[in-house]
């Protein structure tokens, strides 16, 4: 056989071999993924385009974060692997927090502010009403247009240190109407005085710490003035 056919089956034959190995056996057989409290992983994985039939060069992080993201309630954060058969994922998953009313229609927001669902009769129990809002536009996946820089800024933070912090239990409702005096509503029926949307971490830890001490007192209304990071001062509605 001249030497040039050898080459050339030689050569046939190395790519069927490697077309072989890329299809049959180089396939993602272990996904990490990390940020799942509420999905279950499986499901992460198949939204994210990933199963046991996967091919390792096929799995590309610019196609798994379109896929997450398309998902309103998945965030994708990052994405890595390992040759020959790993992938790590790591995602945030939006946790409904509170709703808003806009002519009618309730929309239900995520700890990070972006709308998750919007009709005329969804179920609010357990979630923080937010008014005040200088609303231009709103659809879900998104967070909402406002018309003050400031205000989306302080809409965005409380809402995530509320659900950082775990409070969501604790209050009914926030005020924006004002930027400079946000105010919230708690549930046994103290009113909370936030102030400017500055150090929101540390005014809502001081918030609940105090709510705390006082329900120990069986104080249950009243005006909490935490304006000023960590300090806050009670007194009674009437006073």
């Amino acid at each position: 056989m001249p030497p040039f056919v050898r080459l050339v089956l030689l050569m046939v034959s190395l790519v069927v071999i490697f077309l072989i190995f890329q299809q049959f056996i180089i396939k993602i057989r272990r996904v990490e993924i990390y940020g799942a409290a509420y999905f279950p992983k499986e499901v992460i994985a198949k939204v994210a385009g990933i199963d046991s039939n996967s091919n390792y060069f096929n799995v590309r992080e610019k196609d798994v974060r379109e896929r997450i993201n398309a998902q309103r309630y998945l965030k994708f954060l990052s994405f890595d692997k390992k040759f020959p058969s790993t992938v790590y994922l790591s995602i945030k998953e939006r946790i409904p927090v509170a709703f808003t009313v806009r002519l009618g229609i309730i929309y239900i927001i995520a700890d990070d502010g972006v709308i998750l669902e919007q009709g005329n009769n969804l179920n609010t129990a357990g979630l923080i009403r937010v008014s005040g809002l200088l609303i231009q536009q709103i659809a879900i996946g998104s967070t909402p247009q406002l018309s003050s820089v400031k205000q989306l800024k302080s809409y965005k933070t409380l809402l995530t240190e509320i659900q950082l912090q775990r409070a969501t239990s604790l209050f009914t409702s926030i005020s924006f109407a004002d930027s400079d005096n946000i105010y919230l509503i708690s549930k046994s029926g103290f009113t909370v005085h936030l102030g400017s949307g500055d150090f929101l971490r540390a005014k809502l830890g001081t918030v609940r710490a105090v709510l705390i001490e006082l329900e120990k007192q069986n104080i249950f209304t009243g005006v909490i003035e935490a304006t000023i990071p960590g300090e806050a001062t009670y007194r009674p509605e009437n006073k």
